[in-house]
């Protein structure tokens, strides 16, 4: 069984060497905003369809047609994946329009591009559908599906030495219990494997998908539109998730376009940033200008005193500094590492003391912990 395992682990080393990816430096994100979207309703209304945008009657050539823009502004990124469309040079990932399919979706085999009609009938206009294109291109350029297969690999081979080592401890066990719990571990393990990156893979398609959106003189918040208007399921976000929150999609859109129009103003190549090869002090992944200009000491709260000799508090909840003050009685609190909130209750102000117009804030409240 080890030799077998030797050899997996030799394939999936040499299927990773000598691949060209496109290795991107996301931004820090604004936990801020991240905040600020968690306690933001959503609006109820759907944005008219665009003059240009008339999905009723589009068809395979009208998608190539409106896709053609950004996928020529971006030939140079797609290396030997070009062909000339209609005199121009082009990304060779040209879409195929799946009539069949009410749900909507977008995704991609590594070679072309795929999106179901559910898909083209949510979209609102040409810039969404680019913006689209653009992410399922990023995962083609960032090798993303290479990556989880060889993530998966790596997951199954760990899942199964595991297994067999418990098996090996465990002294008698029968032949065909032992190999499907070894099954079983490594199908877990690919599983594990392949989910473990999937949420940073999915922002570097939207970062790039961003640039690519740019680089075709589109705007990138139509991207943001289409995300605050509908999303990915309930479970998006969470660690079982292959999909980011939406909040986090959001900001790190907002960040890139700040990205994107500082190049531009200093006249520096739009193109993705892409991530020094050689080893350097992890960035963070988020920032807060709320705990950097609040927090004094630097504990990642914004305590009560800090807030008053600031001159902040009472802190209204939709204060940036609210997420990282505690209520009163030292209720639950929004910090780095997670959210409370309280439900079907509005929120409270805090840092109000027991006099004043705060005092809903001291009877307890129900509390959930995401």
């Amino acid at each position: 069984m080890y030799s077998a395992i030797a050899c997996i682990a030799l394939f999936v080393a040499i299927g990773a060497h000598g691949q060209q990816w496109l290795n991107v430096e996301l931004p820090a994100l604004d936990m801020d905003e991240i905040n600020a979207e968690r306690t933001r309703k959503r609006t109820a209304e759907t944005p008219s369809i665009e003059d240009a945008w008339d999905w009723t009657t589009m068809t395979q050539a009208d998608l190539m047609r409106e896709a053609a823009p950004v996928l020529a502004a971006n030939a140079d990124l797609c290396g030997s994946k070009v062909i000339r469309y209609r005199g121009e040079l082009v990304c060779d990932f040209f879409p195929f329009y799946m009539s069949n399919e009410p749900t909507a979706n977008a995704y991609t085999d590594g070679v072309y591009i795929y999106i179901t009609a559910g898909m083209v009938r949510q979209l609102r206009s040409a810039d969404e559908y680019r913006a689209v294109i653009g992410h399922e291109v990023g995962h083609i350029l960032g090798g993303h599906l290479e990556k989880i297969e060889r993530k998966g690999a790596v997951g199954a081979v760990l899942g199964a030495v595991l297994a067999g080592g418990l098996i090996a401890a465990a002294g008698d066990v029968p032949g065909d219990i032992a190999a499907g719990t070894i099954l079983t571990a490594a199908q877990i393990g690919e599983a594990l494997g392949r989910q473990r990156f999937s949420q940073m893979f999915e922002l570097e398609a939207d970062y790039i998908g961003a640039y690519m959106l740019a680089r075709a003189g589109g705007d990138v918040d139509a991207a943001k539109d289409m995300w605050k208007r509908w999303g990915w399921p309930p479970a998006k976000g969470s660690w079982l998730s292959f999909h980011p929150s939406d909040q986090q999609r959001l900001a790190l859109l907002t960040a890139s376009a700040r990205e994107v129009e500082r190049k531009r103003d200093g006249g520096i190549a739009l193109l993705p940033t892409e991530r020094e090869k050689k080893r350097t002090p992890r960035k963070p992944k988020f920032f807060s200008p709320s705990l950097e200009r609040w927090d004094t000491n630097g504990n990642g709260e914004i305590s009560c005193r800090e807030a008053r000799r600031q001159g902040i508090a009472p802190i209204p909840p939709d204060h940036p500094a609210w997420h990282y003050a505690p209520g009163q009685h030292r209720s639950p609190t929004y910090t780095r590492t997670g959210r409370v909130i309280y439900p079907d209750l509005p929120p409270q102000p805090k840092c109000c003391g027991r006099l004043g117009g705060c005092r809903a804030q001291e009877r307890p409240l129900p509390m959930v912990v995401e």
